[in-house]
């Protein structure tokens, strides 16, 4: 089983090679902060220019931030494509926080990579 910064680099790895995603998220700047609510863990995705630019430990969120937090089995489904972050959102398992169009973004993000999760 990988652990969650192996889960994210595989998903920033997924979403570079990925020519629909590049082009949904050319112009997107974000800083998408991770956070384990279980374990305390806690990583910062750099997304620019459409890509994920790097995965690093820590919060290094500043302006252009969104919040993802929920257990770390439930993070790494949702980044490996396993659960439905829309329905895990709405359940209330995933937490969510930044402007309403970069949820929309991000729920596009995982459409465009898995299609459709039950």
């Amino acid at each position: 089983m990988q652990n969650l910064q192996q889960t994210l680099e595989r998903f920033r790895s997924r979403v570079n090679e990925d020519l629909r995603v590049k082009s949904l998220i050319r112009n997107w700047r974000r800083m998408i902060v991770v956070k384990a609510d279980d374990t305390g863990e806690v990583f910062t995705l750099r997304v620019d220019a459409g890509a994920i630019t790097r995965v690093e430990p820590g919060d290094h969120g500043e302006d252009e931030l969104i919040l993802l937090s929920g257990d770390e089995q439930l993070i790494r489904g949702v980044f490996a494509g396993e659960r439905n972050p829309a329905k895990e959102y709405l359940d209330g398992a995933l937490t969510v926080l930044g402007d309403e169009a970069d949820k929309m973004k991000l729920d596009a993000i995982s459409v465009v990579l898995w299609g459709e999760i039950p």
